[in-house]
């Protein structure tokens, strides 16, 4: 029996340190799903900040995972000894209840954050684009994705939210007071970088910066920020007048080191500079953090600035906890009813060649019937098969035992390696 599996890694089994040797690049999507697909056929991967996941299905967990676990070993050229410890599983039921918290929001580093249902259907159109799923699989996503928004209309959990983006703003204006006098230089136009920037402008700051590799992007968020772009080349000299940094790329390595930073310092005269790294892999080389007057804050460091009204999302966490068991319920009913599809249609289409079969050699030696008596003759031996299925019908369909005995079932009845 095929089974949904999740094999993956998040900020609550290990550190940023491992998540950023993990991370499975956004920007190398098509040729991750291209190579993973040869390790264990349809996939999705769901690579974040926080998380790095991969979801596909099977008929042996034990087995698939280990090939998904020799996939990361090999990609990022790493000994599996040294992240097994960090890696989880989920099967199936527990695969599917753990894919619906992440799109609620239950499983994120800030509890009911909003941007992870983004981020699970771009990570979806990336594999249906590619080619690299199944429609089953397919199914299961569009069925979070749904959950998600139930639990974000039908519960306050958002109303409580407090994003990563919101946790930079709090973080910055805790250490920098009001941003309004300030200087802000958001080095990112995706979506982390523009919904940050947003709420630095909301937040009171005029004085916004917006840097790129492709300087076109930083002109476009630029001026939804009523800010100014700068080439990315003129990155140290912006630094020089800078009072905080926030940093998203989907760069592979660091974009700041120390020495770049040293030498922006010396031309500050002693003013103080906050850098905000949310991006994994981390865009700022953890050694800025050590210099004088310099204080540099990662994704994990945010987690303390969502804290607040933690209380209140937790209790409607537990409002969401029940949309979560009545939509699993409901997803493992479809996907049982899937799995005994093929077997009902196969035990009907048997009956039928069997009636058919029986209703013409009794016929054929009831040649003086009228065409009215071979009708009816042919309606009763069609509701005897009707009512003759039903009760196995409705056993298979079953949700707590129908489908493990299909074995049993399709021995009984010659459905077996193709009899008839």
């Amino acid at each position: 029996m095929n089974n949904i599996l999740v094999v993956g890694v998040n900020h609550t089994t290990a550190p940023i340190e491992m998540r950023e040797k993990m991370a499975l690049s956004t920007d190398k999507m098509k040729e991750v799903l291209a190579v993973l697909y040869r390790y264990l056929g349809p996939n999705v991967v769901l690579s974040t900040c926080n998380r790095t996941e991969i979801y596909s299905i099977g008929e042996d967990p034990l087995k698939d995972s280990q090939k998904l676990v020799q996939f990361l070993s090999d990609y990022h050229h790493m000994p599996r000894g040294e992240f097994t410890s960090r890696i989880y599983t989920h099967v199936h039921e527990e695969a599917i209840r753990h894919l619906f918290h992440v799109t609620c929001g239950l499983d994120s580093m800030i509890f009911g954050e909003e941007q992870i249902l983004a981020q699970v259907r771009r990570a979806l159109e990336a594999a249906e684009s590619n080619g690299s799923l199944r429609s089953p699989l397919a199914h299961v996503f569009r069925q979070a994705l749904r959950v998600g928004k139930r639990a974000r209309t039908e519960t306050g959990i958002s109303r409580y939210a407090v994003s990563v983006s919101h946790a930079c703003v709090e973080l910055a204006q805790q250490v920098l007071g009001d941003l309004g006098n300030k200087t802000v230089l958001i080095i990112s136009a995706g979506e982390m970088g523009k919904l940050t920037g947003k709420i630095v402008r909301d937040s009171g700051a005029t004085n916004i910066f917006v840097t790129n590799r492709t300087y076109e992007r930083a002109v476009a968020l630029a001026k939804q920020l009523n800010g100014q772009a700068v080439p990315f080349s003129d990155l140290p000299q912006t630094l020089v007048n800078t009072d905080m940094v926030v940093s998203a790329t989907g760069a592979p390595s660091f974009i700041l080191n120390q020495d770049m930073v040293v030498d922006v310092m010396k031309q500050r005269a002693g003013r103080p500079i906050i850098f905000i790294d949310i991006a994994v892999p981390r865009d700022i080389d953890p050694e800025v953090g050590k210099l004088e007057n310099v204080c540099l804050y990662n994704i994990d460091d945010l987690q303390a600035f969502s804290q607040a009204n933690l209380d209140e999302r937790k209790r409607e966490g537990l409002r969401v906890e029940t949309i979560v068991d009545f939509e699993v319920a409901r997803a493992l009913r479809w996907w049982n009813n899937l799995r005994v599809k093929p077997t009902i249609i196969e035990l009907r289409e048997r009956a039928e060649k069997v009636r058919e079969t029986e209703l013409n050699k009794t016929l054929k030696k009831l040649s003086n019937l009228t065409p009215e008596q071979q009708e009816r003759l042919d309606a009763m031996t069609k509701a005897i098969i009707k009512k003759m299925l039903h009760n196995p019908t409705i056993f298979l369909k079953d949700e707590d035992r129908g489908y493990r005995y299909l074995p049993v079932l399709r021995e009984l009845f010659g459905l077996e390696d193709g009899k008839n």
